[in-house]
């Protein structure tokens, strides 16, 4: 089984089979266009993507964590934006605030002018030494589960990444993690044929990208 973790670049929002008129992606649906059903297909194995429009690293790691999976399996995780996202994950046994189903309060750097809380934190509270700091703890303990702690299980990890944007900030030492040399973001992908909202990487760029990813994690 692949299982596949990460925002919309990961479920293929924008794509022939995840859009409607109105440009919003459609709710549930996975692409079979993306690049997840691609590799899917390259490594001949049926597939799970749990990509979920508009999450941060914190949703797809606690996602990863709570997955089912199986000896085996092959995780890849396409670890979204981590500086601009902040998710604050609220206790599913607890029956949520702020008018809500969700059981995760969203923090976004583009909804200030419109989200109290967002507004709060970013103008407030935001520190991008936290948010790096946290998102390379989530990479080395999704690293260390698989690697070390379930290594007889023969999971195969592979860290990707669309935006490989880094501060001047050193990373922290404990990190034990690699991160494939291929990104989703990289120029080569976001100047093919975009998806119909014109924002993500189009059907074209999905199939080259899992075609280069899985060029380098399983070389000849």
């Amino acid at each position: 089984m692949l299982w596949t973790f990460g925002c919309s670049h990961t479920a293929g929002h924008g794509l022939p089979d995840n859009y409607a008129a109105n440009s919003d992606p459609l709710a549930g649906i996975k692409s079979k266009y993306s690049w997840s059903t691609h590799l899917a297909r390259l490594l001949g194995e049926p597939l799970t993507n749990c990509g979920f429009g508009g999450c941060g690293t914190t949703v797809a790691w606690y996602q990863c964590m709570k997955a089912d999976i199986l000896p085996n399996d092959t995780v890849v995780i396409m670890w979204p934006c981590w500086e601009s996202r902040v998710d604050i994950l609220i206790d599913p046994e607890v029956k949520p605030k702020l008018n809500s189903d969700s059981h995760t309060i969203t923090l976004r750097s583009w909804d200030v002018n419109n989200h109290l809380p967002s507004k709060i934190y970013f103008e407030e509270l935001y520190s991008e030494y936290h948010l790096w700091y946290r998102w390379h703890l989530y990479m080395t303990q999704v690293h260390y589960h698989f690697n070390e702690l379930r290594k007889k299980d023969n999971i195969k990890l592979i860290q990707t990444l669309f935006n490989p944007y880094e501060p001047e900030i050193e990373p922290p030492n404990f990190s034990l993690f690699e991160l494939t040399k291929v990104y989703f973001g990289n120029q080569k992908y976001t100047d093919m044929k975009k998806a119909l909202d014109g924002q993500h990487n189009g059907v074209k760029a999905n199939e080259v990208f899992a075609k280069d990813l899985y060029a380098e994690v399983y070389p000849v």
